[in-house]
């Protein structure tokens, strides 16, 4: 049995670790911006000799990132981007541009039906466990088992002597499974399930009726009612739903994908679309993009979720698109 001292202990390390990844990742970040000054470099250089453990963040950071970071080639096809699609408005109009903004997103901000509450809360009414919007947290299982919850989640939990069954309701959770072959563990999301009997996995349920399904460790076998399952081995993703079967496996960056669990979101070359839709599960409040010219513009950033807000302001800075933000709703043009 472990005691509370060595708990404590582990727990310690474990968060020394983490703290030492997300230097790297940042060093990582800034070395490839064209931010850095010879200064930011010096003191580079003095934090990867200080530590073996610094050198070998370092190496898993730059398999986590694959090139991820603001790199001068990057910055200047946001400027050229961002010359070609900003308006040119006189100074006389933007007081009036504005107030026609604002008028604009209030009128869609309703018309969205901005107060209706998330699905995580709503399917939390009846999990045993739940997150709200921008929240996550750990549960243990009565197993050992851990799960790790992301924003607006719930899950229903069903152990008994034959079998540990899990009911994804809605949201996204990745589950890291104490080894009981005597006891499948079952995820249940959609119109399938995934089952392993160790192994660390990610299950989540997607706009429009989709699941995807991350091995990080181990095997897992998806399966879609009841159907012949198809095995995931680890550094691989399905997808299953909208009346079709579950998809050939294919290979996954599961450590980018669930980055959120670091607190982190990674975004490499990614549309502007895909990251406002990823943005949004974290932010109470609506965000819209109005522009459809600005939909495919790729963005690439490491950003905290404890401050999502500053991914808003990254945007303005670094791309073309403008940020409007108000009480009710960020409008994105």
């Amino acid at each position: 049995m472990i005691g509370l001292s060595d708990k404590n202990s582990q727990d310690d390390n474990a968060q020394h670790r983490r703290a030492i990844s997300d230097a790297a990742i940042e060093w990582l970040v800034l070395l490839g911006s064209n931010r850095i000054t010879a200064a930011d470099k010096d003191a580079f250089v003095r934090w990867r000799a200080e530590s073996p453990d610094h050198e070998t963040a370092l190496i898993e950071a730059r398999t986590l990132l694959h090139g991820v970071g603001e790199t001068a080639q990057a910055q200047q096809a946001h400027q050229q981007a961002k010359h070609k699609f900003t308006p040119r408005l006189p100074v006389r109009q933007t007081i009036g541009g504005a107030m026609a903004i604002a008028a604009c997103l209030l009128v869609v901000v309703l018309g969205i039906s901005v107060l209706t509450p998330a699905i995580g809360p709503l399917a939390g009414l009846f999990a045993d466990h739940a997150t709200g919007v921008g929240e996550r947290k750990n549960v243990v299982l009565p197993d050992g088992s851990t799960v790790y919850l992301n924003t607006a989640s719930a899950i229903s939990v069903d152990f008994d002597g034959n079998g540990r069954n899990i009911h994804l309701m809605a949201g996204e959770a990745v589950f890291d499974v104490a080894k009981d072959p005597e006891r499948p563990f079952v995820v249940r999301a959609g119109q399938g399930s995934s089952t392993a009997i160790g192994t660390l996995y990610g299950v989540q349920l997607n706009d429009g009726g989709l699941t995807s399904v991350h091995v990080e460790e181990g095997l897992v076998d998806v399966s879609l009612n009841g159907r012949q399952p198809v095995r995931v081995i680890a550094g691989q993703q399905v997808i299953y739903g909208q009346g079709k079967g579950v998809s050939a496996p294919q290979d996954s960056d599961t450590a980018t994908i669930l980055a959120w669990r670091r607190g982190k979101l990674i975004f490499n070359r990614q549309p502007l679309g895909s990251v406002i839709a990823e943005m949004q599960r974290y932010h109470k409040g609506r965000i819209i993009l109005m522009n459809d010219g600005l939909r495919d513009l790729q963005v690439t950033g490491v950003f905290d979720l404890a401050a999502i807000d500053a991914l808003l302001v990254s945007l303005a800075q670094t791309t073309p698109a403008r940020v409007f933000a108000t009480p009710l709703a960020t409008l994105i043009y």
